[in-house]
């Protein structure tokens, strides 16, 4: 997923569909005795590769869980977000450092979500159903056991917890060295008037390419965090936040005839464009 979405920047949907169909089906389809079969053994007609690839792997599984964990981001265009890049960086470098990294986004994910993690730092090994009553009995929501089991075995997979006779079980040396790992700067450590000038950054190299005065916040939201090392969740709180007036410059906000993806909430009003300009114009 990451290496597709890297190899094409420009975010074009087709091209990320396709190109993620073909890497999948090199990795989930066999060709056994001039049958196509998946590798569970299930037989697939030529007819029906095509849509297992995008309905089973692409639509029911890859695209949504990577947009669950904020991986990636979905709108006209297929990007990588911040934790997406980073990953993907790791995954050049080395293996086991993307696996660390990716544990350390997940205990920060769950930490503002679901809390499973905390949840199993104070008990033994315990099979799914007590955990479900732990977390509920936390006030913690849970939609579905199996909504549970798939984020278990997604903590697994980067040796967070342990499963063993049904049970699972919290490494805790692991999450303890994970949780203490700082990718990003901090929400703090980046001032309003920093923030503003990565932002202006942005926007004046859009503006010229776009030849217009007010510009997608969707376009801004990467190219600024990039700049401040930080994640896109911040962007959007700090322009939630930041005074309309930052020195000489003044910051316009507008909506969208339709609703869209990739916008800020203000004051309780939802924002798909910015503008800024001098204050002399005024």
């Amino acid at each position: 997923m990451l290496e597709a979405f890297s190899e094409i920047p420009s975010g074009d949907k087709k091209k990320i569909r396709q190109l993620l169909q073909e890497k999948f089906a090199e990795r989930f389809i066999k060709d056994e005795m001039g049958k196509k079969v998946t590798r569970k053994g299930r037989e697939l007609r030529d007819d029906k590769i095509k849509e297992h690839l995008e309905k089973t792997w692409l639509d029911c599984y890859a695209l949504p869980m990577c947009e669950r964990l904020k991986l990636i981001f979905r709108n006209d265009k297929y990007l990588l977000t911040a934790y997406g890049e980073k990953l993907h960086d790791a995954l050049k470098r080395s293996y086991n450092d993307y696996l660390d990294m990716l544990g350390s986004f997940l205990i920060k994910q769950d930490r503002e979500e679901w809390g499973i993690l905390d949840s199993l730092y104070n008990v033994d090994a315990v099979d799914s159903k007590t955990l479900i009553k732990i977390l509920k009995d936390k006030g913690i929501h849970v939609p579905a056991t199996i909504y549970l089991v798939s984020l278990l075995k997604i903590f697994k997979s980067v040796g967070l917890i342990f499963f063993e006779k049904g049970q699972y079980k919290l490494n805790k040396e692991k999450f303890i060295n994970l949780a203490s790992k700082k990718y990003f700067r901090e929400y703090g450590e980046v001032s309003d008037q920093e923030f503003f000038e990565a932002l202006y950054d942005a926007y004046t190299q859009h503006a010229k390419q776009k030849r217009s005065d007010y510009i997608e916040i969707d376009q801004l939201r990467g190219p600024v965090c990039k700049q401040l090392n930080w994640p896109w969740e911040y962007f959007d709180k700090r322009l939630g936040e930041i005074p309309l007036k930052v020195g000489d410059k003044q910051i316009l906000f507008s909506p969208a005839a339709f609703l869209k993806k990739g916008g800020i909430y203000r004051m309780g009003q939802y924002y798909i464009f910015l503008s800024i300009y001098d204050k002399g114009r005024e």
